[in-house]
């Protein structure tokens, strides 16, 4: 089993469902997709409906037991939180826009604060 498949959506369930609500819908899902309660249908169906009875009783097996599922659920959310871009990237004034009518802008702006002087400056943009 794929550590991407998401077993709680196997099972139809949430991470919040207790291990009783699992068993229920498991039970469920068991008896609607189990090979014997097919009938007759194609050879396609059979292995689709085979194929998910295996996902199904995966998900099971590992939901079912506290550790295991405390396992899975740790390596769902490290999953999550991985960051799947890079952290370096470098942005060019170029690739971004400005919008000079959006913001009221002060051009003369007074930095004696910041300069130590009650020198003005002006800013330039080109």
């Amino acid at each position: 089993m794929s550590l991407k498949k998401d077993l709680y959506a196997i099972l139809g369930a949430s991470p919040s469902d207790s291990v009783q609500e699992l068993r229920h819908k498991y039970q469920k899902l068991v008896l609607q997709y189990h090979p014997d309660r097919l009938g007759d249908v194609c050879d396609f169906e059979a292995e689709t409906s085979m194929k998910m009875f295996l996902e199904i009783d995966a998900a099971w097996k590992i939901l079912c037991e506290v550790e295991s599922r405390k396992i899975y659920d740790q390596q769902t959310r490290d999953r999550e939180f991985k960051q799947d871009w890079p952290v370096d990237s470098v942005v060019s004034l170029k690739d971004m826009t400005w919008d000079q009518g959006k913001f009221n802008i002060d051009r003369t702006a007074n930095f004696s604060r910041y300069s130590g002087g009650d020198k003005k400056c002006k800013l330039r943009y080109s």
